[in-house]
């Protein structure tokens, strides 16, 4: 499939140019329309952590070749973007926004509709930036006082845009493909060459975060997406650095509650012991297979596309057993006789547990299952290595892992 789709346009590559506050429908002339009646109500500590009063932060800078230009701010909340203030910008481009903030925040200058400098605040920040609107991205320089996060965020934007530039010549080549032979070799070449990039793009930029020891650029990494799946090393740095800088403050209490709910199942955290009847009654814990990669099979016997994956899973299973692979199987099932009845129709001969709660599983619930078949792979310390994993995919980790047959 990604075969055929490396010879179509890259439909299906990610968003990765860090577009994450989409501001296509934020238009100059919607906000200098709305401008009056949007001040008229700036902001509320329930809109925003930010208060346009006198003292405190300073955005200024200029335009180039921008007369008037309509500048606005926005803080980047971590549900939606809050506007702030806009101001005209003087006939040489020069415009300047003040505030003052309690916490640090995230906020993102607006020039064009898709445009946008991104800003850490403190409370007494001075940045002054100079933006030239007529790049892709926009490019932009700082100075000023407090803005080491500004700077952050610059270069993590730039080392982004080196991995796009990347991605966007092998769409590039990719969209120019003959259909045949010679076009189908050179499509695995790309194929691979784009998850390698993908795969550098996001050790650099965890890297990156991990360099950061205080403060929330691990924290805008995660919250804003700039990584699709965060590594539970990032996770846990990203509450070390945001504790570093305030145990205090939002940003930091909104961390740490999100890590406590997600990170139990984050790549890298060890994967939350089970314990359940097996069909003989007995119990058996997931911890007690520790020692051998360990694949989580959550499935039913009345769920049609589990039961169509089970003879490849059959497959795979007799064929690195030996190896030191091991499969639990965890069942939504709630008859216990239709259960034991598929386990022996499909030769499922691995382990098997479950409460027969079906939808209401403790362990799905744990695991925060929402559809079947959902696997989880174990390494031998019990730590979650991969999510999701069938047919193909589950093939090729498994040879990764074990060697191939």
């Amino acid at each position: 499939m990604l075969k055929k789709a490396l010879l179509a346009p890259f439909a299906w590559i990610p968003v990765l140019c860090l577009g994450l506050c989409s501001c296509a429908d934020l238009s100059a002339e919607k906000m200098e329309s709305q401008a009056k009646s949007w001040l008229e109500t700036l902001t509320t500590p329930q809109q925003s952590s930010l208060q346009k009063i006198e003292n405190g932060y300073r955005v200024s800078g200029q335009v180039a070749n921008r007369p008037n230009a309509l500048v606005s701010l926005w803080e980047m909340t971590p549900s939606q973007l809050v506007f702030l203030d806009s101001v005209r910008a003087d006939g040489s481009g020069r415009f300047s926004i003040e505030g003052q903030t309690q916490d640090f925040v995230f906020a993102m200058i607006q020039v064009d509709e898709q445009q946008a400098v991104f800003l850490g605040l403190e409370k007494q920040s001075k940045v002054d930036v100079q933006i030239d609107p007529s790049t892709q991205p926009m490019a932009y320089s700082l100075k000023g006082e407090q803005i080491e996060a500004c700077r952050d965020l610059q270069k993590l934007i730039d080392l982004n845009q080196g991995y796009i530039r990347t991605l966007s010549g092998i769409e590039k080549e990719a969209q120019s493909l003959a259909n045949d032979a010679a076009g189908m070799a050179r499509g695995q070449e790309l194929e691979g060459k784009y998850y390698q990039t993908l795969e550098a793009r996001e050790s650099a930029i965890q890297e990156f975060a991990l360099e950061r020891e205080k403060g929330y650029i691990p924290f805008f990494i995660i919250q804003f997406g700039v990584l699709p799946e965060p590594s539970y090393e990032l996770f846990k740095h990203a509450v070390k650095a945001a504790e570093a800088y305030s145990s205090e403050a939002a940003y930091t209490q909104l961390l740490k509650t999100r890590f406590e709910s997600e990170a139990k199942l984050m790549i890298g955290a060890v994967a939350p012991d089970l314990s359940f009847p097996t069909p003989s009654g007995e119990s058996l814990s997931l911890s007690s297979l520790r020692g051998q990669y360990v694949m989580l099979d959550f499935w039913a016997s009345w769920c049609g596309p589990c039961r169509r994956e089970n003879p490849n899973v059959v497959k795979l299973y007799n064929q690195y057993h030996s190896k030191g692979f091991e499969i639990l199987g965890v069942s939504l099932d709630q008859d216990p006789n239709r259960w034991k009845q598929a386990i022996s129709a499909d030769g499922l001969t691995w382990p098997h547990i479950s409460d027969l709660k079906g939808w209401g599983s403790e362990a799905a619930q744990i695991y925060q299952v929402r559809s079947i078949p959902q696997t989880f792979l174990l390494d031998p310390q019990g730590r979650i290595i991969a999510k999701g994993l069938r047919g193909e995919e589950l093939e090729n980790k498994l040879a990764e892992l074990l060697g191939a047959e």
